[in-house]
């Protein structure tokens, strides 16, 4: 089993990916509009990272519990911490 570091050094996709499926065996009313996966692959600016949005939250391998902002997920206050710009 992969560790929140590990899915968030390469294994985001993946990971994102199994937990959208899941999602959808789980929540009956779920479809691709209430549960989107997200990437900011093509901003250079910031960490490459997929993360997933249900319900107005978001979620990765590090905040199961949620935000109510994607750019308060751990991956992106490291960056913003180290000095890091994330555009909004």
């Amino acid at each position: 089993m992969l560790t929140a570091e590990e899915v968030n050094n390469g294994n985001c996709d993946r990971f994102g990916a199994e937990i959208q499926e899941r999602l959808r065996g789980i929540v009956d009313d779920i479809n691709e509009d209430e549960t989107c996966l997200h990437t900011n692959w093509e901003s250079s600016n910031v960490p490459g990272h997929f993360w997933l949005e249900y319900n107005g939250w978001f979620y990765d391998s590090e905040c199961p519990e949620g935000v109510d902002e994607w750019t308060e997920l751990p991956i992106f206050k490291r960056f913003a911490e180290s000095g890091g710009e994330i555009p909004v």
